[in-house]
């Protein structure tokens, strides 16, 4: 099993991240840092501690480090960082410092692994429920259009795939959604605007980008009906999640254990009604923030 831990400048959430993955024995683990940012008042400090930890955790046990000297920022850090890593490996799980999980996560992505590593049609692996009005997925794990990155795995030929094609993106050329995304008008706009600004450098975001990737290339994502993670991190010294939403799931789930031939079988879409209700456009209005906070 090897695990990527992606940390920056929260030596708690470290300390803490590194605690459970001791207690799970990974034959290696990765470690991606960013250099510390100037204009975070005390980030230097805090970077160093962060990789001290690490360095201590790392007295006896494989452990490979990718620190980066200078800052690059979220975007530009993961996607350098994960380069590196599937230099040396075929697949990987990876986490970000502020990510706790539950057994069965482990246990997903393992079979998930090797159940999607030659099915054309499934980009990555993701375990990120949400609370919703409508009935979740029926069967424990399912094809989704959406990605997550609270907990996720993928391949190094997908990997590298969208790191030498990253720039072509040609399906937001399309005025309409394809129709296997099943989006509506209103999600495949907002959508487009999105990965514009991404592309654009406005928006300091590598998920965006990796998301664009998997529809460019007609993937799904292999998910669980179970919350198998939550992010803990929501706080003000955060990167991008300073604030909760109301329905994100605090609570880890347990998940029914299925075969690798089970996950190759796994349906489209069964859970995409809740997960299109949090993640398409309109959470800013005052409608889809009612229902929100009504769930």
């Amino acid at each position: 099993m090897i695990l990527v831990l992606i940390i920056f400048d929260r030596p708690d959430l470290t300390r803490d991240a590194l605690e459970l993955i001791q207690a799970v024995r990974p034959d290696r683990l990765h470690v991606i840092s960013d250099g510390p940012s100037p204009a975070r008042p005390g980030c230097r400090d805090r970077v160093e501690a962060c990789r001290r930890l690490v360095k201590e955790y790392g007295q006896g046990r494989n452990v490979c480090q990718h620190y980066a000297d200078r800052n690059l920022g979220c975007q530009q850090r993961v996607l350098s960082g994960l380069d590196e890593v599937f230099e040396e490996e075929n697949e990987a799980i990876v986490l970000e410092d502020d990510i706790r999980f539950s057994p069965g996560f482990l246990h997903f992505c393992e079979a998930g692994l090797k159940a999607g590593s030659d099915l054309g049609d499934v980009g990555a692996l993701s375990v990120t429920s949400f609370q919703g009005l409508r009935r979740r997925a029926d069967t424990p794990s399912f094809r989704s259009v959406y990605f997550g990155s609270w907990g996720w795995a993928t391949w190094r030929d997908r990997w590298q795939a969208f790191r030498t094609g990253r720039n072509k993106m040609s399906i937001f050329r399309l005025e309409q959604p394809p129709a296997w995304l099943r989006m509506n008008q209103d999600e495949w706009d907002f959508w487009c605007d999105r990965i514009g600004q991404t592309t654009r450098g406005e928006l300091d975001s590598w998920a965006y980008l990796w998301q664009a990737f998997c529809w460019e290339q007609s993937w799904f994502v292999l998910r669980t009906r179970a919350n198998l993670t939550r992010n803990v991190g929501f706080r003000t010294d955060a990167t991008h999640t300073r604030d909760r939403p109301p329905g994100v799931m605090t609570d880890l789930e347990s998940w029914e254990p299925q075969t690798v031939a089970e996950l190759r079988s796994a349906p489209r879409g069964r859970g995409d009604v809740v997960l299109s209700d949090w993640i398409r456009p309109g959470s800013h209005r005052w409608g889809r923030r009612l229902a929100r906070w009504w769930r």
